[in-house]
């Protein structure tokens, strides 16, 4: 009879094991995986409709606004193609191709986001611009999972760094979560 008590207790461990294991990876997994990670505030980086800025032309000819407008609108495909038709000989290029990174990403386009936020960073002059095109892009390469390179940890270590960045707060969280304990159990 002892014995069925020790096999009943050791089953009784083992389960309760496996449980609370189950508990704490699933809880490293909803709070530290790169999709729990990954937020691009779009609130704050002006991706909202009120927040998109230019001087709107015609609704009907001008392509920015075409795009702004689905944008508002979450039409994100249909964004991309009027931003991607801006050519770049035009004052808006280096901020419609912003605007189009943005679409890609909630299109889950990463690679398209990462190609038009170099572009932004490579030709704007806009210092806000730039800085929304980091953290974007950084947001693209976490979403993607590219987040064991060193291109993603000198853009995360750079704008952590730059009290001036937009989302300086944002992405000295975001290093600690990558170092997190709780990541280790996710990765």
């Amino acid at each position: 009879m002892n014995n069925n008590k020790s096999i009943t207790s050791s089953f009784l461990l083992v389960i309760g094991a496996f449980i609370l294991f189950s508990v704490l990876l699933w809880f490293a997994y909803s709070n530290f995986s790169n999709q729990a990670l990954s937020d691009l505030s779009p609130n704050k980086m002006g991706f909202e409709g009120k927040d998109i800025v230019r001087n709107i032309g015609d609704e009907v000819t001008d392509p920015f606004a075409k795009g702004a407008i689905a944008l508002t609108n979450k039409q994100y495909g249909e964004a991309a193609s009027f931003f991607e038709s801006i050519p770049d000989t035009s004052q808006s290029y280096t901020q419609a191709r912003l605007y189009l990174a943005y679409a890609q990403y909630e299109l889950k386009a990463f690679d398209k986001t990462i190609i038009n936020t170099n572009i932004v960073l490579n030709k704007s002059t806009n210092g806000l611009s730039k800085q929304k095109a980091e953290w974007l892009q950084l947001q693209a390469m976490l979403a993607s999972g590219d987040t064991d390179t060193a291109a993603f940890d000198q853009l995360l270590d750079r704008i952590a760094a730059n009290e001036k960045h937009v989302v300086q707060k944002e992405a000295g969280e975001l290093q600690k979560s990558m170092n997190s304990f709780w990541r280790g159990l996710v990765f």
